[in-house]
């Protein structure tokens, strides 16, 4: 019984735990259970049943199923609620809209002297250079992309009654090394002359020329060679060019993105610790954040702005708006161009120095909800330097991060065990003239608790406590910036007689009850924890017996 009622004691330490999101049973080398029952009691036996040290670090390796509590380099302990607000490739960010060019030889064009001059079977030839205007949607002037995959489409036209040759070529295209080349015979010379062609680009390269202001150019040779078949040229004949690009997609791209929206989302953070399940108790922390953990492959400057955001608690049903007095937009780190293929890391911190997160958390809020939006090129233009491969991705998760630096107070805490005192102890009670059971701690540990235990029948009557008035476990002693520099060293023992043991012979079940606060609560005083801090103790079994050789 005795043995068991310690662990219950024991067990109560990691209540302030509880209110601070930590909660564990004691590891397994600590399970009093386990210590042998195989032990000769005689009269006047005092002896040692367990001893040990229990670690934050302990407590944390049995209790962390959600993943939630941490440790800094320094072993300072914090809790983390993390949302992930949106991870994509630029794939499918980027888009490139399809493309056609139109050029035209008409009669006016051939309408020169050497054509005029000209006998049958004579060959002429018309040039033509046409810019074509590469279109984008968000101010975009680029300088090269290498394409993934899409198709040349080439339709010609010719109403000539004159057969030729046409070629179409560009130093800007670049297909296997070599610059675009394609030859088509204008085979028929009644003028219904018809002729398409696709050509594959998967693994080729296009260049432009952006050196206009205006936009982005793909320059495009034509070369006419007609064959003067002594026919007339009306005004209305001409030989029609159509160039499209479709459905491009790259596997890396260069020059200037623009202006990109490429992220509005909203969202929110659920703070588990902060629910109905607190029941009156208050934690309040001293540093509470809240972050954006951002990776970035984009090589492209990037700016992300919150927007909306609040607090939200269910238990005071308060709503608190977050107010920026720092930077808000933030800067992303990205790649440069010696950095093609790797990720920048930018970790973006709100905390009481740039808004009013610790007044919001004062709330117990259980919701922080958010806004975002990041835009690329906030500096405009003279970022030319941009580069995306179809596997840039951006990822940003939003945390909140609640280090373990607090106040905590105001925990009415109960836990029950079944305990069936004529079960366990039986006809050996009447050999018992007293027992002592002595628990010697040190406590590194920085709260205060006050527990008592209680004997009930199966009616849940008390019938007597563990101690005579509340037992007063005093925190360990902390350093003026709040931490643990020397642990509280104490001692209590507890006396059962023969009168107090037949009091609890009914006893079915324990009643434990404590209520525990951080050191210091009521002066405003914050204490950290750590995984390094530990509570020792030692337990010692005093007993004297009257043994009657009858009973045997």
């Amino acid at each position: 019984m005795f043995i068991k009622h310690f662990k219950l004691i024991a067990g109560s330490l990691a209540f302030l735990l509880i209110a601070t999101g930590i909660y564990s049973c004691l590891p397994d080398y600590f399970d009093l259970n386990k210590i042998s029952d195989e032990i000769e009691i005689s009269p006047g036996i005092a002896a040692p049943i367990a001893f040990g040290s229990l670690s934050m670090a302990d407590l944390l390796d049995e209790l962390d199923e959600t993943g939630y509590i941490n440790t800094f380099d320094d072993s300072l302990l914090y809790i983390t609620y993390s949302e992930e607000v949106l991870s994509f490739p630029a794939s499918e960010v980027v888009e490139i809209p399809d493309q056609q060019f139109l050029e035209f030889f008409i009669s006016s064009d051939i309408a020169i002297p050497s054509w005029l001059v000209s006998g049958m079977g004579d060959t002429i030839t018309f040039l033509k250079e046409q810019n074509g205007d590469f279109q984008f949607n968000n101010n975009e002037r680029i300088d090269s992309i290498y394409i993934k995959t899409t198709n040349i489409g080439i339709h010609v036209e010719s109403s000539f009654k004159h057969t030729g040759i046409l070629t179409i070529s560009s130093d800007f295209i670049i297909i296997d090394g070599e610059p675009f080349h394609e030859v088509i015979q204008i085979s028929d010379p009644d003028g219904t002359f018809v002729h398409d062609v696709n050509i594959p680009l998967d693994g080729h390269i296009l260049y432009f020329d952006n050196s206009d202001p205006s936009g982005t150019y793909l320059p495009l040779k034509f070369k006419l060679d007609l064959i003067n078949s002594g026919n007339a040229i009306d005004p209305s004949e001409s030989c029609d060019i159509t160039m499209d690009f479709n459905n491009i997609q790259f596997s890396s791209i260069f020059g200037y993105f623009g202006d990109y929206d490429i992220l509005q989302e909203n969202g929110s953070v659920i703070v588990d610790l902060f629910s109905e399940s607190l029941e009156g108790g208050k934690i309040f922390f001293n540093d509470p954040r809240f972050a954006l953990n951002i990776t970035n492959s984009y090589g492209i400057p990037l700016q992300i702005e919150l927007y909306d955001v609040e607090t939200y608690s269910t238990i005071e049903d308060i709503t608190t708006p977050i107010v920026f007095t720092g930077v808000n937009p933030f800067d992303i780190a990205a790649p440069g161009m010696d950095r093609i293929g790797d990720t920048a890391k930018t970790l973006v911190n709100i905390d009481k120095t740039n808004c009013n997160i610790d007044l919001a958390m004062q709330t117990s809020p259980k919701y922080l909800y958010y806004s975002a939006k990041a835009i690329t090129n906030p500096l405009g233009p003279e970022a030319r330097d941009n580069f995306l491969t179809d596997s840039s991705t951006m990822k940003v998760d939003f945390e909140v991060v609640l280090p373990i630096d607090v106040r905590a107070g105001g925990f009415s805490l109960e836990d029950t065990t079944d305990f069936n005192f004529e079960d366990e102890v039986g006809s050996n009670a009447d050999m018992i003239n007293y027992f002592r059971l002595t628990l010697d701690a040190a406590n590194g540990l920085p709260f205060d608790a006050r527990i008592q235990a209680f004997f009930a029948d199966q009616n849940d009557n008390i019938l007597d406590s563990m101690f005579v008035d509340d037992h007063f476990i005093l925190s360990a002693n902390l350093d003026a910036n709040g931490k643990v520099n020397e642990a509280e060293v104490y001692s209590r023992t507890v006396e059962f007689t023969g009168e107090r043991i037949n009091t609890i012979k009914p006893t079915t079940k324990i009643f434990i009850r404590a209520n525990v606060e951080t050191k210091d609560y009521d002066l405003n005083t914050f204490v950290k924890f750590y995984s390094y801090y530990t509570i020792d103790f030692k337990l010692k079994f005093t007993a004297d017996l009257t043994i009657n050789s009858n009973d045997f």
